[in-house]
């Protein structure tokens, strides 16, 4: 078991002494899972840990975070029947006001949100962690206005904690993979697509993110803690195994 904030240092060949040292116990995990058969992600939880899908809380995913090496860098998430059900280019638009997880619309059935989605931002909030948006919604300023009106109990946005944002539909059928919002999504935040996570419901746009190595999560019933609980897992996994390789 890692403590918490090693997930920061990356192994460099030539670096500091005291850096290596940090990763010694994380490569060492690492190199095992190398020697053994190769481990399917739900494997990675500890037994005390694996839980049912009701069952599986922030709190849990908390104590599931003291016992990872690697943490991603930003936390990507699609929009429609992703963090909300429903479709916001046919919402009816602004003005939007929140009713409990409803975003209603003035105009129309506006979009509602998942039940974990709201708790999940106020994690991400309270964690620290940057979060990102990448949607191909065709109405790009409702959505803005939605992840504003959204806010955890600290009353901060969505938008806010999901500073980043790639919402725009497909100019030329090039750009029709999310693995372009999602490569924007990384030279902005300055990171490696491989340090990202992808929250998505449809399989298409999880093999596009998967074709430029970000760890992406299929979410067919929407963002959970189990679904986010399995996609830390996952890249928690890649990330050992890219440092047992570069230390080799």
């Amino acid at each position: 078991i890692c403590p918490r904030g090693w997930y920061n240092t990356r192994f460099v060949v030539g670096a500091p002494h005291h850096v290596h040292m940090k990763l010694k116990p994380c490569l060492s995990k690492a190199k095992e899972r190398k020697r053994s058969q190769p481990a399917i992600a739900e494997a990675a939880i500890p037994p005390e840990t694996t839980l049912s899908l009701d069952e599986f809380d922030r709190c849990k995913v908390e104590e599931l975070m003291e016992s990872v090496c690697f943490v991603p860098q930003v936390f990507v998430f699609d929009l429609d029947d992703t963090l909300w059900e429903g479709d916001i280019d046919r919402s009816g638009g602004t003005p939007f006001c929140v009713d409990g997880l409803h975003i209603a619309s003035k105009h129309g059935s506006g979009v509602t949100l998942f039940p974990d989605v709201a708790e999940i931002f106020q994690w991400l909030e309270s964690a620290g962690h940057r979060g990102a948006i990448a949607s191909h919604t065709g109405a790009p300023v409702w959505a803005e206005a939605a992840l504003r009106v959204t806010t955890t109990q600290q009353g901060t946005s969505f938008g806010t904690i999901a500073a980043i944002k790639e919402m725009h539909r497909a100019e030329t059928v090039a750009q029709r993979s999310k693995a372009v919002h999602l490569q924007r999504i990384a030279a902005r935040a300055g990171c490696a697509p491989c340090e990202m996570i992808f929250f998505d419901n449809m399989q298409h746009n999880i093999s596009d993110g998967e074709s430029i190595d970000v760890t992406s999560c299929y979410t067919p019933d929407g963002l959970t803690w189990m679904s986010l609980a399995n996609g830390l897992i996952e890249f928690d996994r890649r990330a050992l195994e890219r440092a047992a390789g570069n230390a080799s």
